[in-house]
């Protein structure tokens, strides 16, 4: 166990040191909200770093599961940590409720070069946002210098920075709030905190990006599919069109087609078995001009007279 912990004291001061040496926040405003350092030490449990400085909470919020460490890293200034409650920026969780809550004590940076002080915090649920604020004075309700554990959809940290500079109003811990104190802040949390829940949070960045894509996505994949389905219907049109219509260069049916047991076949016009079948009939007569050629006496048949010569003989034998 002491090994154990050495080596957790030892893991701890290096994550100080890397702190030290990635923390950069010049302009003094609010920490990345969700966001953390975090590193996995002696099995599930995480270490996560927040930067403590320039009148800010580096990140504001992040999100740790029960038994976690919160490593806060002291960086300048004389600040501290305290824990508070949403929609009292800058107070202390006693004050407001009686409950006493969690107090690091001021930690006074005045060189730069010498190693930084650390204040750790452990993570007993994840169910419960906690909020904490810089007991320094004009820190908390000047610069809303606060952070939050375990934010929920109920709870928005930058509204807790809006009213924590709008509240101008601010006690360290063990101080006692008055009447009129917690009558002022009840009412401007009220209004503050009630224009929140009738503008609900807007989607985050990469929530628009991811639908966007998303979106893009199925009308690329809808128009595939029409186009698809177009293109099968044109070619089934073709195909049927292919098998009705004969090819280029077949000879078109004639009469000369017969069927013979459930084939076609096909007998040239020359065919003499097909001359009478197939041929026109012979016209019921034939006319033409004759010549004078053609033109002929018929030739008198010596058994037949004429009934001219017959009366004449006729007479003479009388």
């Amino acid at each position: 166990m002491a090994r154990k912990a050495l080596f957790g004291l030892l893991y701890a001061i290096s994550l100080a040191v890397n702190a030290s040496a990635q923390w950069d926040n010049p302009d003094g405003e609010s920490g990345a909200e969700n966001s953390t350092t975090p590193t996995s030490m002696e099995g599930e449990i995480t270490i996560h770093t927040i930067n403590v400085g320039s009148d800010t909470f580096y990140p504001n919020s992040i999100i740790a599961n029960p038994e976690d460490k919160v490593m806060f890293v002291f960086h300048d200034g004389n600040h501290s940590v305290i824990q508070s409650l949403y929609g009292w920026p800058c107070q202390p969780q006693a004050a407001v409720t009686g409950q006493e809550g969690f107090h690091s004590g001021f930690f006074p940076i005045t060189d730069h070069d010498a190693a930084l002080s650390t204040w750790n915090l452990t993570v007993t649920n994840n169910t419960d946002p906690i909020f904490f604020y810089c007991g320094a004075p004009g820190s908390c309700y000047g610069k809303g210098m606060l952070g939050v554990i375990n934010a929920n959809s109920e709870t928005n940290v930058t509204k807790q920075i809006e009213l924590a500079k709008a509240s101008r109003y601010g006690l360290e811990f063990g101080d006692t709030m008055a009447p009129a104190a917690s009558a002022s802040m009840t009412a401007l949390a009220a209004e503050v905190l009630a224009d929140d829940k009738e503008h609900p949070h807007s989607l985050s960045t990469g929530a628009i990006v991811g639908i966007a894509v998303g979106g893009a996505a199925g009308v690329a994949l809808l128009g595939a599919l029409l186009f698809f389905l177009r293109r099968n219907r044109k070619l089934k049109k073709q195909l049927r069109a292919s098998q009705t219509v004969p090819a280029a260069g077949m000879p078109p049916p004639s009469d000369t087609m017969q069927q013979h047991h459930g084939h076609t076949s096909y007998l040239p016009l020359e065919d003499p078995r097909m001359m009478n079948k197939h041929s026109s009939p012979a016209p019921p007569y034939q006319a033409y001009n004759p010549t004078q050629e053609q033109v002929k006496a018929p030739e008198a048949s010596p058994y037949v007279r004429s009934n001219w010569e017959a009366q004449n003989q006729h007479c003479g034998t009388n």
